[in-house]
């Protein structure tokens, strides 16, 4: 199963504010700068009739000058999204109260996991499904992402041109020191059509 994060909700964040109002005038809310602006804390403030300050870090050692500063300014009670926050925040005397995320917050990150589940499968179904098909043709397969990297390569290339896959796979193709493959390209195209001989043998490339 993919890693989902679980995303706090403006409910979340509203009921911790709500728990926290009885024992506090002034509350701070700390959270990571990346959540910056994602809540409605004028809302809140007039509904809870409270005075609310946010206050955002990137650094552990930011979330402390954070805290102090709340605290210097007259703020007891330090509402935070993380566990450590409101540990800091017990070590400056201050109360604190976490931000717990909802059922329906928990749900929809499982959800969310389980799609991306079901993507990446079906992707890795596709491809290994087109892997199968080039290794039953008869001819040598290349192909080239926009980056110029080969994202297929087939064992018919792999004998044709005496270059090991694992040495051309998820390479750019002016990276791999094989003569072979070199002469197939030139000024960074494909030719277009053309007999080269590799080996000893006369073989046609085209380009599609």
């Amino acid at each position: 199963i993919p890693f989902v994060s679980i995303e706090i909700t403006d409910f979340d964040v509203f009921l911790a504010l709500y728990e926290a109002a009885p024992f506090s005038n002034h509350i701070g809310f700390f959270g990571y700068d990346y959540k910056k602006g994602h809540f409605d804390f004028e809302l809140f403030s007039k509904i809870l009739n409270k005075k609310i300050s946010c206050f955002y870090y990137k650094s552990e050692k930011e979330l402390r000058e954070k805290l102090y500063e709340s605290k210097e300014s007259g703020i007891d009670m330090a509402v935070g999204t993380g566990a450590c926050i409101i540990e800091e925040a017990q070590r400056l005397g201050l109360k604190g109260k976490l931000v717990f995320s909802s059922a329906s917050s928990v749900l929809q990150a499982i959800i969310t996991a389980k799609n991306i589940r079901a993507v990446i499968e079906k992707d890795r179904g596709q491809k290994e499904l087109i892997n199968t098909l080039l290794e039953h043709i008869t001819e040598g397969i290349i192909a080239l992402d926009e980056e110029r990297k080969v994202i297929m390569y087939n064992s018919v290339s792999e004998k044709l041109l005496k270059a090991p896959k694992k040495e051309v796979l998820n390479k750019k193709i002016f990276d791999i020191n094989f003569n072979t493959l070199q002469k197939i390209y030139k000024d960074s195209q494909l030719a277009k059509e053309e007999i080269i001989e590799i080996e000893n043998k006369k073989l046609l490339v085209k380009r599609s």
